[in-house]
This record gives structure tokens, sequence and C-alpha cells, in this order.
């Protein structure tokens, strides 16, 4: 159901005598509300206000008034009551009627000197909108008795039971109206309201027999609140009320009379002012004042002139008798299918306006002549038009199929994901990237605008702008079409940034700090370095460093104007690991580099050793030794921490290792020397860090050592065989 706000006129009244009235409105906050949720509702009110301006200027140059005999209003009290106090009798109503004339005509207790009898007068309605007699007041038991605003339930009490607003004038008499906990008298609607759901008035019981009932009614015909717009006063028939005989007024409050708010009467040079001098405020039914109350002539005339140009139905109604014999409509109404819903029009002959039951529980749900209807569920439904004419009600029942769409663009499941909004409220994709469109799963066909007839359609962005929309067919043979086609922009591909190691960098030795260079586009908002498994490192300059891992991958991943993302190529950089530096040992004439890597180059007073890839190398020179050792890349090595001199050589260089079979190895629990052709004098054994843990005397060319109680790990033999050779060799035990 469509819901149209309009302006709501609430007061506040606290009666204290015949001439004493106390009220609180939220007439202008109520308006503001309005302006910012009805995007209608300014032109209407323009619209109102234009021709009660022309009328005013005609009425100022006739000098008269515009109405010589008496205007009727037929009126219809709805008291929605609980069986409390809210339900007044129909006496009370009866004599708020009569008072409510006798205000209007300047009459009785309520004559005052600056006062004008307004020409209208308003009647309890004889004829109910069917034509049957009727004494003008409806019961119903609801619990819309109790109104909280704001008025998200005002639809909800005036559905309880409305007569034709253009044929009535509806007021509602319930138990509360409350804001905030703050007690309001009641509120009205403006003409700008007119034949809508809303038209009409809402009071509380205990104030119907009061001047509220006057003020409601002054608003319901056109008039403001006489401090409308303050003091501004440069044109009285478009400032403050729009009526030149008020005087400028900025009191929202209750004052005592006499009172001059303003000072501005002889600001408005239009030549349609009234005044001549400053004066006081006027007591007046549409002000707050303790004063005995009246309308000017102006606003009678504004009051008239609604009633003659904008409410003109309600001269035209039967409602008191006085125009019998009106035509009957025939009904009949059109339900036309529409995305999301079904279009309701009521095409009945001589209607003036309708009413439809849409739920078939018998209760008005919307009031107006077109509107589109959205099922809860997919279906049919029994939707009953009551038509309205001039002289009475005719009604038809038919039964409807909707479909229920459980989301804006069903069956499109995701038409913005991936694509961005634009400032103009456009929809922006990449040229180029991939678009991936859903749809709703289960249904029995897919056709897609671009071709595609499966479930989802990707394809590659073009490079101009395209609409793509869905419509399936589901497996009851129901179609379904997107409401809301996804128009999109097509904005250019955007260029990448460039990615490159900074010149200079040419070993890659892990802990070693990398050097990149990245080379922007322009049109880049904001760039983002991503480096190996997408670990995300903020980034807003075009260097950056940072030390190597064994692996390092790097990329720009960059946002431009349009919300295009762009990636740059990936940097992949693979560091060798730096090898730690070394402690030499002596090991019997032997020296042993530990802890190294995998490869070795043993220098000679300074001068590298040629064929010395061994971390264990044996003494031949008299002069100092230093080992260098590396894992992967000889960039990456380092020198040992110390270098071992010697001024004698006491071994003699072994060039006799293959004449030792050394099995197996690596070894678990026991070990096996063989000679090919000397016997074995002795065994030395040796850990990495060239500490003895072994030493045997042997005399012979063949051996097995029980190494069972020896840890695990690298050890270093040094054997001696009987022709004083010395062979090493490099055994692990595992």
């Amino acid at each position: 159901m469509k819901k149209i706000i309009v302006t709501i006129l609430l007061c506040v009244f606290n009666v204290i005598g015949i001439y004493a009235q106390q009220s609180f409105c939220g007439t202008d906050a109520a308006r503001l509300i309005q302006l910012n949720n009805d995007p209608d509702f300014k032109q209407r009110e323009d619209n109102v206000n234009q021709i009660l301006f022309h009328q005013a200027i005609k009425s100022l140059e006739d000098k008269r008034r515009l109405m010589s005999a008496t205007s009727y209003i037929p009126v219809v009290v709805h008291i929605v009551h609980q069986n409390g106090p809210e339900n007044i009798s129909d006496s009370d109503v009866i004599a708020s009627i009569n008072q409510l004339n006798f205000r209007f005509q300047n009459a009785a207790l309520y004559t005052d000197s600056t006062g004008n009898n307004v020409g209208i007068q308003f009647c309890l309605a004889s004829i109910d909108p069917w034509g049957n007699p009727t004494n003008g007041i409806t019961r119903d038991v609801s619990s819309q008795t109790d109104l909280s605003l704001p008025t998200s339930n005002d639809f909800l009490l005036k559905n309880v039971n409305r007569w034709d607003p253009l044929l009535y004038l509806n007021i509602w008499v319930i138990k509360v109206v409350q804001e905030n906990g703050k007690i309001y008298g009641g509120y009205a609607y403006l003409p700008g309201s007119l034949g809508q759901q809303n038209d009409g008035i809402v009071e509380r019981y205990n104030v119907l027999n009061s001047e509220v009932t006057t003020h409601e009614v002054g608003h319901y015909l056109g008039l403001y609140h006489t401090f409308n717009g303050v003091c501004a006063n440069f044109n009285c028939l478009l400032n403050g009320d729009y009526v030149c005989d008020t005087p400028p007024d900025a009191s929202d409050t209750t004052y005592t009379c006499p009172q001059n708010s303003c000072s501005t009467e002889m600001n408005d040079t239009s030549g349609f002012n009234s005044f001549i001098a400053d004066v006081n405020d006027l007591p007046n039914y549409m002000d707050y004042t303790s004063c005995p109350l009246s309308f000017t002539l102006g606003q009678s005339d504004r009051m008239n002139a609604s009633l003659g140009q904008i409410r003109t139905l309600l001269l035209q109604s039967n409602g008191c008798g006085q125009h019998p014999g009106g035509t009957v409509p025939t009904a009949s109404f059109t339900a036309t299918p529409a995305c999301g819903g079904i279009i309701l029009s009521n095409t009945s002959l001589n209607s003036i306006s309708a009413r439809w039951d849409y739920d078939g529980d018998g209760i008005v749900d919307y009031y107006g002549n077109s509107f589109k209807y959205n099922p809860l569920a997919t279906g049919s439904y029994a939707v009953k038009l009551y038509a309205q004419g001039i002289g009475g009600i005719d009604t038809i029942t038919q039964i409807i199929f909707a479909q229920y769409y459980p989301y804006q663009n069903y069956p499109l499941i995701n038409g913005y994901l991936g694509l961005r909004l634009s400032a103009s409220g456009q929809i922006n994709a990449c040229a180029g990237e991939t678009l991936t469109f859903q749809g709703e799963p289960g249904m029995a066909h897919y056709y897609w605008t671009n071709g595609d007839t499966t479930q989802n359609s990707s394809f590659t962005t073009p490079t101009t702008p395209f609409v793509i929309s869905l419509t399936t067919i589901d497996s009851a043979g129901l179609v379904w079409s997107v409401c809301y086609p996804v128009s999109v922009n097509t904005v250019p591909a955007p260029t990448s940034a460039v990615v490159s190691i900074a010149p200079g960098d040419s070993t890659f030795c892990i802990g070693n700090p990398i050097n990149l260079l990245i080379t922007y586009s322009p049109i880049w908002l904001n760039s983002q370095l991503y480096y190996y498994q997408g670990n995300l490192q903020g980034f807003h300059d075009s260097t950056y460093s940072t030390s190597l891992n064994s692996f390092n991958a790097f990329w720009i991943y960059q946002t431009d104007t349009n919300g295009c993302i762009s990636r740059s190529n990936i940097i992949t950089v693979i560091g060798s690991d730096v090898s730690l530096p070394g402690n030499i040992s002596n090991l019997g004439g032997n020296l042993l580099d530990y802890p190294a890597g995998n490869h070795h180059e043993w220098y000679f007073n300074g001068t590298p050793i040629l064929n010395s890839d061994y971390e264990l190398y044996t003494m031949t020179q008299i002069g100092c030794y230093r080992a260098f050792s590396w894992w992967a890349d000889k960039n990456c090595g380092t020198f040992s921490l110390d270098s071992v001199c010697i001024s004698a050589v006491g071994l003699q260089q072994n060039t006799f290792e293959n004449s030792m079979i050394i099995y197996p190895n690596p070894a678990t629990s026991q070990l096996t020397i063989e000679s090919i052709d000397y016997k074995i004098v002795s065994i030395n054994m040796y850990d990495v860090v060239g500490q003895e843990v072994n030493h045997l005397i042997i005399n012979k060319k063949q051996t097995t050592i029980d190494l069972s109680n020896v840890q695990k790990g690298i050890y270093f033999l040094k054997i001696i065989d009987s022709s004083n050779r010395v062979i090493n060799k490099k055994i692990t035990l595992q």
C-alpha cells in the first residue's frame, strides 16, 4: 500500500472558559516533515495557495464578500472507542456541531465586535454514502482509539470507518492523541490533502464541544496559524498566514490580551496591505490566546474560496439531503500485472472515488482510484471495489492473480555485485573486467538480455554503456522479470602501476634489504602494496624497502576515480640463506669449519685454495688458514670468525683416501672400516666441535666399531695406517 504523508496540524488544548483557548500545535514541525518526506506535497500546496491567492485578489478588488448565500458542509462524526468515556453521546456530538455553527456565524455566546459571519454552516449528515438515512454519527469498537504519533497508525484509524472525504467532512473522535507523552487536542489536514486517505480531522473526545473543533475546521478549509511565517510581511498574500487583514504575529504560545509581537505591519507595499499603522495581534481562532475569538473577513474569504474552488464536491454532496437525484456509479476496475505486484485502477462510470478491500476481510485497505497492490504471497485474491458517486455506491468483486516478488530485483539476485555507484547515480563497470550476475536458483528457464540462458551470466565488460536484465520461467510456468534492469556505464580500463627492482639490487640474501621502484598512473586515488600470500602493506610512495625472506612476491593494487581496481605486474624474488660465520677447530693437523654452509673454500695466507670445497681440510704448509662458507649463493657466504696459523707440518697429507672403505654411511649402530693395502693402526673419532669421542688401537686391515652408545650426528674419523698415511673421513650416525 502506498502511504502519502501530508501536513498534520497537531493541537493541544486546555479549555478554561468560553473565550479561553490555550493551544500548542505542531503545525510547523509537521509541515517540515511532510516537505521532506512527500515529494508531491509542495506542488499540491503551491497549487492550492495559487488558487486562493487569485481568489483573494478578486475579493479585494470587489470590496465585498465572495459568498452572499450560506454554504453547507455535510459532517460525519466517527466515534472510535473501547466502551470508555470516549464513547460520547449523540447529544454531545449534536451540541458540538451547534457550537461550531455559532462560532462560524459569529453569533450567540461567540459574538465578537471584530468577528465576521463566515457564511459556512455544518450539518450532521442525514444521508449516508449508500443513499440511506443516517444521523451522521458512527460508532466502532477499536484499539485505534489510542493514537500515538508520529502518524504511522493514522491510516489504520481512518480505515476503521471512512466516508468519502470528497463528499463529507470526516471527524474521528478518539480517546487519546499523543506524541512522546504530550497530549494533543487533535489535528487536521489542509486542502492539499483533498480526497486522500488521511483527509479530515481527528479530535480527542473531551475537546469536541469547544473552540478546538473551530480551529481544526479552519485548517481543513485552508487557514494556517496566524503566527505562520512569524513577522515576515513583504506581501501579505505570500507571507505569514496568506491573509491580509491578520497582522504579522510571532506568538505561538498562549498570551493575555492585548499583545503586539511584531512591528512589521507597514513593510508590505504590495497594495493589498490592510494596515496603516502598527497594531496589536488579533484575538483569533487560529492563534493561541485567552481573548474572545473570531475570524477576520480575509480568513472568511479564504475559507469560502477553499470551499468553492477546491473542496467543491462538498457543495454537490447530498449528505444533508439538499441535492437528491445524483447518479449512482456502475462499478468496474482493471487489474494490470506490474513488476512486483499488480495495478488496480477504478474504471467505474460516474465514480468520483474508490475504496478497496483486497484481502477479503471486509475492511477497507486502501482509498484512492488507482494503486499498486503488492501481495504477501503469489496467488489468487478476491478484490472488492466500492465505487463512490454523487448518488451512492456500487460494488464489484473480482478474482485477480498476483505474483509476490520477495526482493526488489527478483529474480536477479545480485544485480549490483562488483559494480560501483557513480556520483550521478549510475552504475560504473570497468572496461575489460569480468562481471558476474546471478539469477535466482531453481528456475526452469533463464533469459538474459545478453543472450545467456544459464542461471548465472559472466562476461567481460564491453567498452560502451549497456543494460542487463533477466527474465525467468519457474517450474509452474510463471514468468518473472526484473523490475529495474541494471543500467551500467562503462568506464575506461585503468592503467596499471609498474613494479621493478631498484638499480644496484643484484644479490638477494635473506635478511638483507631489497628496494622496489613503483611507477604510477596519475589518476589513482589510493595504492596498496601486497606481498607474499596476499599480506597487505599500506603504501603511499614510489619506493619501498624491506628485508628479504626466503621467497618474496610483490604487487600493487590501485583504485581510480571511478572505483576501478588494477593490479601491477608481480615481482618475485628468491633469496639465499646467509651462512653463519664458522669457528675453525684443529683436529691434529686437520682443520674443521663449523657451523657453516654446504659449500666451502679454504684460504691459505689470504689466497683461495683450489678444490677445497669441504668443511674439513688437512694442513700441508706452514702459514695461516681461513675458511669461507655459503649455502646456495656464494654472494651470501661468510668467512670464519678466526684463522689458524702453523709453523711446522706434523701430519702427512693424505692422498690415499680411496684405499680405505667405510660402510654403511650413514650408519646406525655399527660401522665397518676396511683397508685395501695396509693394516689400520689407529682410529680417532671427533664430533663437529673437535672433541674426541673415541680412540682405537688396531693392527689389522678390517675392523667393526660399535656405535650403539654414541649419540646421533655428524662425526669425523682420523685413520692412520701402517704406512703412516693419514686418511680423514666424514660419517653420519642416525
